[in-house]
C-alpha cells in the first residue's frame, strides 16, 4: 500500500490513503521497516537540529554573550531584556533571508547594529569577535537517540553521508563528534557552502558520495524547504521530516502517491 504515513502521539503507524486513516502496530523499528519496504539503499542525514541541536547551541552562545555585553552598557536596560531583544532581531533577521546560514559573528553584529545603530556597534566589533572565535570549535549537544540510530543504520549495513549548510572546518568537528562516540572513522560528509541555502543540487551530490541512486535514499531532515522540498526537487521519493506537519506540504505533494514522508516528533522515533 502507498500512502502518507506518520507517527501519532502513541507511537503508531498512521497510514493516510484516499482520505482513509489506518493504524497498525510497528513490528520493527521505523528505520528499519522503511528501508525493507521502500528498497532504501543508502541514508542522507541532515545534521543540524535534526541529530545536532545546532539552534540551541547558538540561542545559548549568543544569550551568555548578550548578558556579558549588557553590562558594558551605559544604559538601565536589563541584562535579560537585552538578550531577549537581542533574540528576537536575530530570528527576524534570519526569517528575513529565507533561513540562509550566515557566519555567527556577522549574525550576532547585524542584530547589534540594528539595536544599537551601526557606529556605536562597532565599539563592540572586537568583544564580539572575541567572545565568539571558538564557536566553530564545538560541536553541538548530539541529539538524545541520534547514536542509536546511527549503530542501527550500520547494523543495517546501509552506506550514509551527513549534510551540513556550515564551513567545511565546522562540518568536521560535528562529525568528528560522531566517530569518536560510535568507535569509527571516515564517516562521509557533505559541507554545503554556508554562502548559500541548500538546494536540490546539493541532496543530489550527497548521493554521489555515497554512490547510491537519489530515487533509492532516504533523507532525514527538519526543514521543510531545505530538506523536504529540495530533496524533492533532486528526485528523492521517500524522507522522514522530524518535526514534520503533512498539512504544509503542498498539495501535489501530498497527492503524489510516490513520495512517502514519515513525520516523527524526533530522531529517536525511528527505534
Amino acid at each position: 500500500m502507498v500512502g502518507k504515513i506518520a507517527i501519532n502521539k502513541c507511537g503508531r503507524i498512521i497510514i493516510t490513503m484516499e482520505a482513509k486513516h489506518i493504524e497498525q502496530e510497528a513490528s520493527a523499528p521505523l528505520l528499519e521497516k522503511i528501508a525493507k519496504e521502500h528498497e532504501i539503499k543508502g541514508l542522507l542525514i541532515d545534521l543540524d537540529n535534526t541529530v545536532l541541536h545546532t539552534s540551541k547551541y547558538y540561542v545559548e552562545t549568543e544569550k551568555s554573550l548578550s548578558f556579558d555585553l549588557a553590562e558594558k552598557f551605559q544604559s538601565s536596560i536589563s541584562s535579560e531584556d537585552f538578550a531577549s531583544t537581542m533574540s528576537n532581531i536575530m530570528r527576524r533577521q534570519y526569517l528575513e533571508r529565507n533561513g540562509k546560514p550566515i557566519l555567527v559573528t556577522d549574525r550576532y553584529m547585524y542584530a547589534l547594529e540594528e539595536y544599537l545603530g551601526f557606529d556605536q556597534a562597532q565599539g563592540y566589533r572586537d568583544f564580539v569577535y572575541d567572545y565568539l572565535k571558538d564557536f566553530c570549535e564545538v560541536s553541538p549537544e548530539i541529539i538524545d537517540g541520534a547514536l542509536d540510530v546511527s549503530r542501527k543504520i550500520m547494523e543495517l549495513e546501509l552506506p550514509y553521508v551527513y549534510t551540513s549548510n556550515a564551513q567545511e572546518s565546522w562540518t568536521l568537528v560535528k562529525v568528528k563528534g560522531f566517530e569518536e562516540e560510535l568507535g569509527v572513522e571516515d564517516i562521509k560528509y557533505n559541507a554545503i557552502d554556508i554562502d548559500k541555502v541548500k538546494n536540490e543540487n546539493d541532496w543530489a551530490q550527497s548521493t554521489e558520495i555515497i554512490e547510491v541512486p537519489i530515487e533509492n535514499s532516504l533523507i532525514i531532515g527538519d526543514s521543510l524547504d531545505a530538506d523536504i522540498l529540495a530533496g524533492v526537487k533532486a528526485g528523492c521519493r521517500n524522507f522522514v521530516w522530524i518535526g514534520g506537519n503533512l498539512e504544509k506540504l503542498p498539495l501535489e505533494i501530498r497527492e503524489d502517491n510516490n513520495i512517502h514522508i514519515w513525520c516523527v516528533a524526533s530522531i529517536k522515533d525511528l527505534l
